[in-house]
């Protein structure tokens, strides 16, 4: 994956982390819970990728 390149969205993160791209860092919206969510942390642990959880966005 290029230096500046951007994933949006749980399920194309997992994709990304699936497929071997190297994945710097990935910030996950505070306050989800659902089965992608815990699929999503459980590989991210499993393959050392940091990350950080971020607020959600006031209008």
């Amino acid at each position: 994956m290029e230096k500046d390149e951007y994933i949006f969205g749980t399920r194309a993160i997992i994709e990304a982390i699936n497929k071997g791209n190297n994945i710097e860092k990935v910030f996950i919206k505070t306050g989800l819970d659902n089965e992608l969510y815990q699929q999503l942390i459980s590989l991210i642990k499993e393959n050392g990728i940091p990350f950080q959880f971020v607020p959600l966005e006031k209008n």
